[in-house]
């Protein structure tokens, strides 16, 4: 079996660590992977013989892009129209002859709503949703807007300006064209990593179509836990009996990641002392003289991001909405319950009294409330942290991943 997956870009936002786990996981189960870029970006440190990494951005536009970027400012996209894209996509499927095509987050180029009017009918496509983009008119999570579910995204879009953002005049002829995609004679399924995200695409533009979920998955020999206090002294992070709590988000300034919920709910602590770790970047500052910050920054290595959640006693996920995290399935791995609010695919995974605990609104009183029942009883985080791990292994491992994925594949084409 050959899969082309489709990706924006090749660099290591969320989404694209969990397409390279799942790569990874299905080149063990003898698998061909090609893994075609929207952009001229590097590809991942995958190296495989059924692994080919490539860009479907042409030579002559690669060459004209990166004059552009450099005297010009101008993004890659300005080059390649869709009959570029139809070629090379073209030339991709006859060169390789891939069995399926499974694309992923497409939102950060230019040239998605050009590659959905490109792909082959013949080719069954299976598409893994990371966020509600495939179904809105240019949103990755609608918040309380309901404005999808009847294609009505328009110029009133109350959050046009923030990412992925797309000015207002264009965002009904942009949920138009993904109308016209979902209404083509293709063999089209969405794999979705929560059945909170599956329920919402098929309220929008998926609801005549074929909707799986299959969790994301992860390596877990990698993440794996490790003693707290050899973590702790690794990382020099204090060791002295003080609670120590731990939260990870590429930016906590987005409104989506919580950081404002989280600070404000550590200004207002007033408990016993406790240390925090923020990974990840803008970080909220505390200046509550009971809460000790450690700020860990951008950790690229996984053994290192192992080591941090083997060093926190819970992890804080403050996200008002979100869908599979892989931070949570990290933490999970690493055995480090998780405290979040009961959102999105949150529900699917943090079980009270089994994997951590959940808070009903999206605030900072009861996410203070929620913190303060976890650290009540050290004996309960021990016993969640077994539960964790074992969660892990059963229900997010790599062989859990690929066997998901294998059989929607082979729904399709089972020979």
């Amino acid at each position: 079996m050959k899969i082309a997956i489709i990706t924006d870009n090749h660099h290591p936002g969320g989404a694209n660590v969990a397409c390279h786990r799942l790569i990874r996981a299905l080149l063990k189960q003898g698998v061909g992977i090609v893994h075609a870029s929207l952009e001229p970006s590097p590809a991942p440190s995958i190296k495989h013989e059924n692994y080919r990494p490539l860009s479907l951005f042409g030579g002559a536009a690669r060459d004209l892009s990166k004059v552009s970027e450099r005297f010009l400012g101008v993004g890659p996209a300005l080059w390649v129209n869709r009959k570029d894209l139809s070629k090379q996509v073209r030339k991709l499927v006859e060169r390789e002859k891939p069995d399926g095509i499974n694309l992923h987050n497409l939102h950060a180029s230019n040239l998605a709503l050009n590659l959905l009017q490109v792909l082959p009918l013949e080719i069954p496509v299976f598409w893994t949703l990371h966020d509600m983009w495939s179904f809105t008119g240019r949103c990755a999570y609608s918040f309380n807007c309901r404005k999808f579910i009847d294609t009505s995204c328009d110029s009133t879009c109350p959050t046009s300006q923030e990412y992925p953002s797309l000015a207002p005049p264009l965002i009904a002829p942009a949920i138009e064209l993904r109308r016209q995609f979902f209404e083509s004679k293709r063999r089209l399924t969405a794999i979705c990593p929560s059945r909170w995200l599956a329920r919402e695409a098929e309220l929008g533009l998926w609801k005549s179509q074929q909707v799986e979920v299959v969790a994301n998955g992860l390596d877990t020999d990698c993440f794996r836990p490790t003693v707290p206090s050899i973590a702790r002294q690794a990382l020099r992070i204090p060791d002295d009996g003080r609670p120590v709590f731990l939260s990870s988000a590429a930016n906590f300034s987005e409104r989506r990641k919580g950081g404002l919920t989280l600070g404000e709910c550590l200004e207002r602590w007033k408990a016993q002392k406790i240390v925090v770790v923020f990974l990840g970047g803008a970080s909220p500052e505390v200046s509550n003289p009971r809460v000790e910050t450690i700020s860990l920054g951008y950790l690229h290595d996984d053994v290192t991001k192992a080591l941090a959640y083997s060093a926190a006693d819970l992890l804080v996920h403050p996200a008002p909405v979100d869908n599979l995290p892989n931070v949570v399935l990290e933490s999970f791995a690493c055995g480090t319950p998780v405290a979040a609010f009961d959102i999105g695919g949150l529900s699917d995974m943090v079980r009270p009294g089994e994997t951590g605990w959940l808070a009903g609104m999206p605030e900072s009183g009861a996410l203070m409330e929620m913190l303060l029942t976890a650290i009540k009883d050290p004996g309960e985080l021990g016993r969640l942290s077994e539960n964790c791990r074992k969660v892990a292994l059963s229900e997010y491992s790599e062989e859990v991943l690929s066997s998901g994925y294998l059989q929607v594949f082979k729904s399709e084409f089972p020979n």
